[in-house]
């Protein structure tokens, strides 16, 4: 019988070890580096408190994944109204920003020079285009003008992605900034309605869900039912050695963390691998990995968080789904809240807290113990929200090295080297948020598990091509308006 070996028991792994393990005849074996299955999505704590990494959601449109989401969990799957806020120069406003309310929060002197400087920046180039650029700060100052950049932009990219503006990819400002024609603006500043396609991460114009107890019920419905069809999960047993012979992989070399034996496991002819940990790590491992593709995979890195959970015994701190943060001189850029409500995420009348803190992996803020850095959070969280020390009923920290990709200028081509040599071997696929190096969603984790299982199922000389297929979908840079 061939074999699947599936490296990461995230969303993406346990996701393809679930519809593999179902669907096909081939024998599934995954294995997970940590001591826990699921990944970032993934519920923990105790005592009617359910805690996340971060403000998870379903904000879909793909039929597929919907129906299915649908399917297993009936009318435990909530629709959620969500309610966001920012924080921005010391005031509230409505986040996502209309139009142009970052103006508004400025000072009088400020709002009149950045306005100034935003028309004339928006006329020239609708007279004579924007030039193309890879800088993400030049990207910005060529369509909000350098005022804006440097009051805002700028330091709320040192701020989350810890890195010089110009060393950022204009590639984030075209995936992750809708850039709208002035007459647009002025449309959505007086709420008139055009023929404007929402962003995609706009949860203002989605429908978003979660399921009654968390979004790690979903992998948790991937695991149990994957180990139910007969797909043998690993724990503590992390990728130590990949060797590859004649274009294909034919041994894995597996580290029990526990034990710290290795594990052999050769993988046969019409055997295939997918790889869901991060591409540089799984790049790392390979055997007499040509120096151009190792000298692209030590380029690429990912950013870091801490995260503190606060549990309080009140009803609501901010009233608000997500909550942002942009002043560089607060640690943490987003906060969740979980209110009681049919989610079941925390006792009656109480409410949690989820502060991400951006940083360095080794740095101050990444080393600093829980109790300083719960009282670091807490002074700056006092001049924006109400919070009674008597109601704390805890606190707790946990870290996320591999949080999101850095997508800094450059990282395009070092991932084009990186495909063309995944592509030249035959039987292993790298998905998944870190797999991919990719911003995905949850639901986005779960359709690329499901297609690329469905090809492997049916035809699997075609992973390859589905494989590029993903690659292309999730680094294609969109269309956007000048």
């Amino acid at each position: 019988m061939s074999k699947m070996f599936i490296l990461g028991g995230g969303v993406t792994g346990l996701a393809s070890a679930y519809h593999l393990s179902k669907n096909s005849d081939r024998e599934v074996v995954l294995f997970e580096a940590e001591h826990e299955m699921q990944g970032l999505v993934r519920n923990f704590g105790g005592d009617g408190w359910v805690l996340e990494y971060g403000p998870h959601n379903v904000h879909t449109q793909n039929r597929r994944v919907m129906a299915f989401l649908k399917e297993i969990f009936g009318e435990r799957l909530k629709e959620r109204n969500i309610k966001t806020l920012l924080f921005i120069f010391g005031k509230k406003v409505k986040y996502p920003l209309k139009g142009l309310d970052v103006l508004l929060v400025l000072k009088p002197w400020q709002m009149i020079v950045a306005g100034m400087d935003f028309l004339y920046t928006r006329i020239r180039a609708f007279l004579f285009g924007v030039k193309p650029t890879a800088h993400f700060d030049e990207w910005i100052g060529r369509r909000y003008g350098d005022v804006l950049l440097k009051i805002y932009f700028a330091p709320y990219v040192e701020k989350v992605w810890k890195m010089d503006p110009h060393d950022l990819s204009s590639y984030v400002g075209e995936k992750r900034i809708p850039t709208l024609s002035l007459r647009q603006l002025l449309y959505k500043q007086l709420n008139i309605k055009s023929n404007y396609n929402p962003h995609p991460e706009d949860v203002a114009n989605v429908h978003s869900y979660m399921p009654v107890g968390g979004s790690g019920k979903i992998t948790e419905y991937f695991k149990t039912q994957a180990e139910a069809a007969g797909c043998r999960l690993h724990t503590d047993s992390d990728v130590e050695r990949i060797v590859l012979r004649v274009g294909r992989v034919v041994q894995l070399e597996i580290r029990n963390r526990k034990s710290n034996l290795l594990e052999l496991h050769e993988v046969g002819p019409d055997d295939i691998v997918i790889s869901t940990i991060p591409i540089n790590k799984l790049l790392f491992k390979i055997s007499d990995l040509p120096a151009e593709v190792m000298k692209s995979a030590e380029g690429l890195d990912y950013t870091c968080l801490v995260m503190l959970h606060v549990r309080l015994r009140q009803q609501s701190v901010f009233d608000k789904s997500w909550v942002y943060f942009s002043n560089p001189d607060i640690v943490f850029n987003r906060i969740s809240e979980y209110s009681y409500d049919d989610l079941k995420m925390v006792p009656s009348g109480c409410c949690s807290l989820c502060v991400e803190i951006p940083c360095r992996y080794g740095d101050e803020l990444w080393n600093m113990p829980q109790d300083e850095l719960f009282a670091l959070v807490m002074r700056q969280l006092a001049p924006h929200a109400n919070i009674d020390p008597e109601g704390i009923v805890g606190f707790s920290r946990e870290e996320v090295r591999y949080a999101y990709p850095k997508f800094s200028v450059g990282f395009q081509k070092r991932l084009l080297t990186i495909k063309k040599y995944l592509l030249l071997e035959t039987n292993i696929v790298s998905l998944g948020r870190q797999g991919l190096f990719c911003y995905s969603n949850i639901d986005q984790c779960i359709d690329m598990a499901f297609n690329m299982a469905d090809v492997i199922i049916k035809e699997p000389n075609n992973a390859k091509y589905i494989y590029q297929e993903m690659f292309m979908y999730y680094h294609q840079t969109p269309q956007v308006l000048i």
